[in-house]
């Protein structure tokens, strides 16, 4: 032995798979750097143009223009504060009729949706901006949310800048949403750090702060009375996160060096993140602070916690042919691919804890190689959703005596308001609690724990089945359209529950809203607060179950496309 380290079986966080866990979420993100390795042949962003007007005549953000509403925004000065024109919430919205069926509960959303613009100058960005000027943000800030939180339950300042993230102005502005309700993402923060504090008597993000302090590992900017980070269990490529140094419950508590200090460490990170590519960086921005109910009083490491992540991974290729996608290959084709599936499953669930099969279909949905291909990931963990979903199902059939989405699928086609498609063993439907605009989803009609506990019909049907909604998607606005599609079951190898409560079902998560051009972003409000749709469901089905099953190409180019089914049909 000559004392050299042994690289590949010496963990290495820059190197090696591993799971890190997020406190505040209850929840993991899977860290693997060397993927950053792999070539990229998916989209590329064009860098937004920073040649932005001063004032612009037909901006209703800039001072003297008039709105949508016909409202006319005033000549401000500094900060500028109104009631979106468009609001999500409202103040006097009715209660939806309450439900006696347990799968389909709907409860009131009420409150107020504001804007903040941060300076009259459309070109002028926080980071741009003089200290007194960001300053002045804060302050804003903080006087809406005293305002505000004397009447709503949760109070949720976001920002998305950038077109990437879904912003539809770009004068430099933030929202203010206050609801009669707790959103679910603070739900969840308020059990963790509940939790944390009961066990170790120190706020959670307070010790965790003073920890970071003393690592300096993960620290982007610090001064007197904040710290900038990237948190330890981070996902996306550059989060951050600002944390005061002392026990701050809420924005309204910030004495005056605090807010002066903020508005420097934001113009410090802005700045930092708009010369990491020179351009104006892309993010959403949020903060969450307590809510109106009692805090907790001030007062071997469990904040950093890591876990080993084992696993393969593999690339189902679906068809020779780059430009032959489901819904234009053949049922037997199709058939072939499902097969396939079922294979992997098989296999891989004899060593592994969970399979995980996805595909991306689409630049726009990330997908770096647009030959029709999906992967599939093995891992000896089970993941954060698959876990959730694993214990909500659980509890469902405990109380119940049935599986959730058994009840859920009956119950659906007894209703058909969902529905978009049904044969004789499977049901796609749009769910009823869905998130994207045409968001679907594939349930077995009997009882499927496993993706290989189907039968020859249900494979059959179930090709059939995914034929037609990738048919009616691509057909809904002429386009190859963009999704993220998944499979759920029943987990595999030493999984100590069982699978009575699990049932097999496949999710769609299209990202379009209303064109082929236009997405819908998860940004904002979404990401720090609540998922929301501007679509029922119900509306959604009733396009999908409208819209043509005959693909669009089959239409215009049929013979082209019947040579192609009939040499490998």
């Amino acid at each position: 032995m000559n004392g050299a380290v042994d690289e590949k079986n010496t963990f290495s966080p820059a190197h090696h798979p591993h799971l890190r866990y997020n406190h505040l979420l209850g929840t993991s993100v899977l860290v693997c750097s060397h993927r950053l390795k792999r070539p990229w042949q998916g989209q590329t962003e064009k860098v937004f143009s920073e040649d932005q007007l001063e004032w612009d005549p037909n901006n209703p953000l800039c001072p003297g223009v008039k709105r949508a509403s016909g409202a006319v925004t005033p000549n401000y000065t500094s900060t500028y504060v109104f009631d979106n024109d468009f609001p999500a919430l409202l103040k006097d919205s009715p209660s939806p009729p309450e439900s006696t069926d347990p799968l389909f509960v709907a409860s009131p959303a009420r409150g107020v949706c504001r804007v903040v613009c941060f300076h009259p100058k459309s070109n002028v960005t926080i980071p741009l901006m003089s200290q007194v000027e960001v300053e002045a943000v804060v302050d804003t800030w903080v006087e809406q949310f005293r305002e505000l939180s004397e009447k709503y339950l949760w109070v949720q300042l976001f920002e998305n800048r950038g077109l990437m993230m879904g912003c539809s102005n770009q004068h430099p502005h933030c929202q203010v949403w206050a609801s009669d309700f707790l959103p679910s993402e603070p739900m969840v923060k308020d059990q963790k750090q509940k939790e944390y504090y009961q066990k170790y008597n120190i706020p959670l993000l307070v010790d965790y702060v003073q920890k970071e302090v003393k690592l300096r590992e993960r620290l982007v900017a610090v001064n007197q009375t904040w710290v900038c980070l990237v948190p330890y269990w981070a996902a996306w490529p550059y989060e951050t996160m600002l944390i005061p140094r002392r026990h701050v419950p809420k924005m309204q508590d910030l004495l005056q060096e605090e807010k002066r200090d903020l508005a420097d460490i934001m113009r410090v990170l802005t700045s930092k993140y708009d010369n990491l590519f020179s351009c104006s960086f892309p993010y959403t921005m949020g903060f969450h602070g307590a809510h109106d109910s009692p805090s907790p009083p001030e007062s071997t490491d469990p904040l950093f916690v890591a876990s080993p992540a084992r696993g393969v991974c593999r690339v189902v290729c679906f068809h020779p042919k780059s430009n032959v996608t489901i819904p234009l290959m053949s049922q037997v084709e199709v058939e072939a691919v499902v097969d396939t599936w079922v294979e992997q499953f098989r296999e891989l669930s004899e060593k592994y804890l969970w399979v995980q099969l996805f595909e991306n279909r689409g630049l726009m949905m990330g997908c770096s190689n647009q030959h029709p291909h999906c992967q599939v990931w093995a891992s000896d963990f089970l993941p954060s959703e698959p876990m959730v979903k694993d214990q909500k199902q659980k509890e469902y059939y405990q109380k119940y005596n049935i599986p959730l989405l058994v009840d859920y699928v009956q119950k659906e086609v007894k209703l058909r308001e969902r529905l978009v498609a049904v044969n004789q063993t499977w049901v796609c439907l749009v769910p009823y609690w869905a998130a994207w605009p045409y968001e679907t989803m594939l349930i077995p009609r009997r009882h499927v724990p496993k993706m290989q506990d189907l039968l020859q019909e249900e494979k059959r049907d179930l090709a059939d089945i995914m034929r037609v909604l990738t048919s009616k998607y691509d057909n809904l606005f002429s386009c190859s359209f963009p999704y993220t599609m998944g499979f759920h079951g029943a987990p595999g190898a030493d999984f100590e529950g069982g699978d009575e409560y699990w049932q097999l079902h496949g999710m769609y998560y299209p990202c379009l809203l209303s064109s082929s051009t236009v997405r819908k972003f998860m940004g904002g409000y979404e990401t720090f607060a609540q998922v929301l749709r501007e679509r029922t469901p119900e509306e959604a089905a009733l396009h999908l179950r409208n819209t043509s099953s005959i693909h669009y190409r089959i239409e215009k180019q049929p013979k082209m496309l019947l040579s192609i089914r009939s040499a490998f049909g």
